[in-house]
């Protein structure tokens, strides 16, 4: 359980996903919501998030073998509070009925890399301080 596994892992994620939302936003949609619609502004939105996500991807492919820093704890508090979060609201959107029963997987691998970067960014704050 160290940064660079955690770098790699979310790395892979984010590009998958990120590529897929950035190319064939429909795909995705299709796939995780219960009644998608294919308006012109969610195509847009989710080609906006997806080069975000690759971006983000590929920035932890670049972090991963870095040192203890600032900028490295910085990209912690990033993945834990963005996993936390997004897998407590993709969990709240399957309970209403917006995504369907396949999101759980993105619940379950957002989780991990939430409580996986809580966990690093509390054993980083020791070396930091």
């Amino acid at each position: 359980m160290t940064v660079r596994n955690l770098l790699i892992f979310a790395g892979i994620i984010c590009l998958i996903f990120g590529l897929v939302l950035a190319i064939s936003p429909a795909t995705l949609i299709k796939l995780i919501f219960n009644h998608p619609s294919f308006l012109e502004t969610t195509i847009a939105t989710s080609r906006n998030y997806g080069v975000l996500l690759t971006a983000v991807g590929i920035a932890s492919f670049a972090a991963r073998n870095s040192t203890p820093s600032w900028g490295r704890f910085g990209f912690l508090v990033q993945s834990a509070i963005a996993g936390l979060l997004l897998a407590v609201y993709d969990a709240y959107t399957i309970v209403k009925g917006i995504y369907n029963a396949s999101t759980w997987g993105v619940v379950v691998i957002t989780a991990i890399i939430g409580i996986w970067g809580l966990l690093l960014l509390l054993k980083e704050r020791k070396i930091l301080a």
